[in-house]
């Protein structure tokens, strides 16, 4: 199934189905909310002819929540919009560097960054690590309650940063670190499809790699599970760094509004990857008209920080 506007991209799209004689059937966005099982039967996937943001974001999380096409394959294609193009003639800077108040800092973000990567292969990238890094100053120089928890560690590359982080702080809080540390689980929704069983781990290598640090506590299993009977307490801070959909939305639901501290953060990593479409669908799920929190997105980073006010 085609789900678009008839616009130019569907069009496109139309050609290359059918220069593979590929059946399809084209339909509003609109026309999905009375589909049945029935008329559904031997559909493959859904193709999201889309480019823009909010059409693509509004289709995403009508699938996910749809009693029909749920579980069906959700294709799409990222990093069409026209803003792009906008963004990229109208900004003013011919590169990304300023003056950083991280360059103040003692023992300095770079030299932690450049430590870890004697460690582990690069995963947490230093745009996103220089924003965690004052985010974790902030909650430790305001003496935010609670500890601090990543979920999605994967190799432990940002675990390792954070644990580095808060011992160069000063700070006490505990790094729990939730995976399943063996590969992603089966995703049973079609927004994540693609994840299913990728993103392979040696288990033991983390926990070599991580054991210097006393303060740091591996969690292993799919967090969807093991949370609930992880006593973490209200978190200062949680990063959320699990791609999918099914995932952010339970923490979103599962950590707010007792699972953070007044003053706590929830900081999503994949939200402005132009990919991870089902991570921004389930921030705008769970967290639009909602009130009393701070919501920015940072364009450096491409970060998504949630602070809970109260």
């Amino acid at each position: 199934m085609s789900v678009g506007d008839g616009g130019e991209f569907q069009q496109a799209l139309h050609g290359a189905l059918r220069s593979h004689h590929v059946p399809f059937r084209a339909h509003a966005m609109a026309d999905l909310a009375a589909w049945t099982d029935a008329e559904v039967k031997g559909m493959a996937a859904v193709m999201c002819g889309y480019t823009d943001p909010p059409r693509m974001t509004a289709l995403a999380r009508l699938l996910a929540n749809h009693p029909v096409f749920a579980d069906a394959r959700f294709e799409y294609a990222s990093g069409l919009d026209a803003e792009h193009v906008v963004f990229r003639s109208l900004d003013e800077y011919g590169d990304t560097w300023f003056v950083s108040p991280v360059l103040l800092e003692s023992p300095s973000p770079y030299d932690l960054y450049e430590e870890s990567l004697t460690k582990f292969e690069q995963k947490c990238g230093l745009r996103d690590y220089l924003d965690l890094y004052q985010w974790l100053k902030t909650v430790v120089e305001n003496d935010i309650p609670g500890d601090v928890a990543e979920f999605g560690s994967y190799k432990g590359h940002s675990g390792y940063l954070i644990a580095r982080t808060l011992g160069a702080l000063g700070s006490a809080k505990r790094l729990y670190m939730f995976d399943t540390f063996e590969s992603f689980p089966v995703e049973p929704l079609g927004v994540d499809h693609f994840w299913s069983e990728t993103h392979e781990v040696d288990f033991e290598d983390v926990r070599t790699k991580l054991a210097p640090f006393s303060n740091v506590q591996l969690v292993k299993g799919d967090f969807t599970e093991t949370l609930a009977s992880t006593a973490t307490g209200p978190l200062a801070l949680a990063y959320i760094d699990c791609d999918s959909y099914r995932a952010t939305r339970f923490l979103f639901d599962a950590l707010l509004p007792d699972g953070i501290s007044a003053g706590g953060l929830l900081i999503c990593e994949d939200y402005g990857h132009p990919a991870l479409l089902g991570n921004r669908a389930a921030v705008h799920e769970s967290l639009d008209g909602r009130p009393g929190l701070l919501r920015f997105f940072s364009q450096f980073s491409g970060l998504y920080i949630t602070v809970k006010l109260t």
